[in-house]
């Protein structure tokens, strides 16, 4: 698919960027974001656009261009709310916010809204504070069993949910911090978020206080929801930057090309990414062929079901390449355990309940699917 490699495109325009504005700390992010190029992921674009929206308030841009920016990946990223607040917290402190800059605020933030309660029936999904009871939005079971599972990722499905919520204030803090390989990335984001105010307060700067309260707000917020170290990557980079930020650019261009050659060794023997993160799970080990043509992920050919109105195509693995709508068994097992299947309305797909008989149908086609030989 030729989407996937989308992110190269923007890798390019980042390198350009760097040469343009001579700013070669940014080189050093360059082998992270190597993992990213063969995939069509909305990080990438946030996390590139968050470090040149930083780098530029820094030297004084313009802010109205900058705020588009950020609203813009606010858009693709609802976590990265801290940039636009940056952006609109320093103009009120150089009191040169204008009317102008809250137009695209106001006008992105209605299409954000009307987007969220086209697609899932709520203004900010998922959160379902304002419930407008729209027939099209997600089932109260599943929309528990989203919640339950994003409690457990932030143990790295350490412990079931129950044992989550036994735990008093100081063992989710001690367990937070004790879940293997993965709680180092959740001291590191508690570290990053002290180098801030560290540099708040040595360089008295209202702009490294601005950003600091921006993102002790956003780590507050993220603690509450759901604490996955994903949702403090761009944190981690922004601390990086503004630590690394007058490096040169013969060290900045060594440590590149080190830890790009370092990363690409790594998801060449992809044993460990394997075994410690799920973006390894579907990785397999390196062929002499692939140097002459890339491996191309082949997926089982699907079956086709019909469960109530709704006609689908299901797969006991990946699905992008499966015709849709398809399924993978996984959501097939879930719907099966919440009694609830999605069906045809006029608004689109709705969650209905199962009745007696589409239970039965249901179990058959786990049956029949998980029975089918690759």
């Amino acid at each position: 698919m030729v989407f996937l490699r989308i992110n190269v495109y923007l890798l390019i325009l980042f390198l350009i960027y760097i040469y343009e504005r001579r700013q070669w700390v940014l080189f050093l992010f360059i082998p992270f974001f190597l993992i990213f190029i063969q995939q069509p992921s909305p990080d990438l674009p946030t996390f590139i656009i968050a470090l040149i929206v930083v780098n530029e308030l820094l030297n004084n841009t313009n802010k109205k261009s900058l705020l588009y920016l950020s609203i813009f990946v606010f858009c693709i990223k609802p976590t990265m709310f801290w940039l636009p607040l940056l952006i609109v917290l320093e103009s009120i402190y150089k009191r040169n916010l204008k009317f102008q800059m809250l137009i695209p605020i106001l006008a992105f933030g209605i299409l954000f809204i009307i987007k969220n309660i086209w697609l899932f029936g709520f203004p900010v999904f998922p959160v379902s504070a304002v419930d407008f009871n729209l027939s099209w939005k997600p089932s109260q079971e599943i929309l528990t069993y989203s919640s339950q599972i994003g409690l457990m990722e932030s143990y790295d499905m350490h412990y079931s949910y129950q044992q989550i919520m036994d735990f008093n204030f100081l063992e989710r803090i001690d367990h937070w911090f004790t879940i293997g390989l993965k709680s180092v990335f959740n001291f590191l984001i508690v570290l990053s978020i002290l180098i801030l105010g560290f540099l708040a307060f040595k360089k008295k700067e209202k702009f490294f206080t601005l950003l600091f309260i921006c993102v002790l707000l956003k780590f507050i917020l993220i603690i509450v929801f759901s604490a996955q170290y994903r949702f403090f990557i761009d944190i981690y980079l922004i601390v990086l930057f503004l630590i690394f930020k007058d490096i040169s650019e013969e060290k900045a261009v060594f440590v590149s090309v080190f830890l790009s050659v370092f990363i690409s060794i790594i998801f060449t023997l992809p044993g460990f990414v394997k075994g410690q993160f799920n973006m390894g799970k579907w990785m397999s080990g390196f062929q002499m062929s692939q140097l002459i043509k890339p491996t191309e992920f082949k997926s089982e050919n699907p079956k086709s079901y019909q469960l109530g109105n709704l006609k689908f195509h299901a797969t006991k693995e990946l699905i992008y390449k499966t015709q849709f709508p398809a399924m993978s068994l996984y959501w097939l097992k879930t719907y099966q355990y919440y009694n609830v299947f999605p069906q045809i309305s006029e608004n689109g797909f709705i969650q209905k309940k199962l009745t007696e008989k589409e239970k039965m149908e249901l179990k058959k086609i786990i049956n029949d699917l998980e029975n089918t030989k690759p």
